[in-house]
């Protein structure tokens, strides 16, 4: 929970301070991004700093796709973990409980989290379909050219991550995909971000939506741009109406591992329509999911409501 106290100036602090965490994020990123390639040097034998450019030899080079995942996972640490822990001390918050990582969670939070996920599905998959679906005018033809280049090279990276023909290759992408980015990112933009736009204007739901805009963005993937911006929204009320990081990080996880069992499973090459990819849900199904979702986030609500209220918080 957050301090009760508010800044005089809330726009002039968030700028100032704001400025603080993307210097920090910017710093740490690099310091762990140059230590990540001298380890690739002498761990697998890839040499970044001489040939960047070898990077891209993922696909034909078992070698750089290992130092590709373990500069990942290695950068993580230095672009969401430790800013998202040292930043708060710049506004004078104790670390723990402002990212809120030392919360109890209940099973019924969990369970909550969950069951939007699920629900949600038939909306998110037609908010894929219709951001798919984006035509520019004639005059950006060649930023949309570009935006599905970056697209089309961000799916093979992704693909060639997530390619395994064994089960224990599967639990290591479910830790390097999957589990990594969901603790490490939720640390940043829930725990950090949305809690320090939350602590400066005093506005929850400016703080969900705002962060969940800067975490879209931050992907870089215009196709995918809407449907990861309402994910951030969901997994922000989650994490303020269950008070537990742990929350977002749960569901964050379960989403992306659902993502990796259906491409380890060849869901969309099955014979139900509904799990392959360019599925798109009959209109009524998509209105009651996110009809459905929105009620299952309300009910979080009411339930963190009920439990103040017995704890007389």
């Amino acid at each position: 929970m957050l301090e009760n106290v508010t800044p005089k100036s809330p726009t002039l602090f968030f700028i100032s301070r704001f400025f603080i965490l993307a210097g920090m994020v910017l710093f740490f990123m690099s310091v762990f991004y140059g230590i990540g390639i001298t380890i690739c040097k002498y761990l697998f034998d890839v040499d970044i700093m001489a040939d960047p450019s070898i990077l891209y030899n993922y696909n034909s080079n078992p070698d750089v796709l290992k130092a590709v995942k373990f500069l990942q996972v290695f950068s993580s640490i230095g672009l969401f973990v430790i800013p998202a822990w040292y930043f708060p001390k710049a506004i004078q918050q104790d670390s723990k409980t402002f990212l809120q990582i030392t919360s109890g969670f209940s099973l019924k939070n969990i369970g909550l989290g969950i069951g939007i996920l699920i629900i949600s599905t038939p909306f998110i998959s037609w908010l894929v379909y219709a951001n798919e679906s984006i035509v520019f005018p004639a005059s950006l033809a060649q930023l949309e050219q570009q935006l599905k280049t970056a697209e089309l090279t961000a799916q093979q990276l992704t693909q060639a991550f997530i390619k395994t023909d064994s089960f224990a290759g599967l639990m290591i992408n479910m830790i390097i995909v999957a589990l990594v980015p969901a603790i490490c990112e939720e640390l940043l933009f829930r725990g950090a971000l949305q809690q320090f736009i939350a602590f400066c204007f005093r506005n929850r739901h400016a703080a969900v939506w705002s962060t969940a805009l800067i975490f879209s963005a931050f992907h870089g993937q215009f196709y995918g741009f809407f449907p990861r911006l309402i994910l951030g929204a969901m997994l922000g009320y989650m994490f303020i109406y269950s008070g537990s990081l742990w929350v977002s990080v749960i569901v964050h996880f379960i989403n992306n591992a659902l993502a990796l069992l259906a491409n380890y499973y060849k869901w969309n090459e099955g014979t139900i329509d509904f799990l392959k990819e360019d599925y798109v849900f009959p209109v009524y199904v998509n209105v009651l999911s996110f009809a459905l979702s929105v009620g299952a986030i309300y009910l979080m609500y009411l339930y963190r409501k009920k439990k103040i209220w017995y704890n007389g918080e």
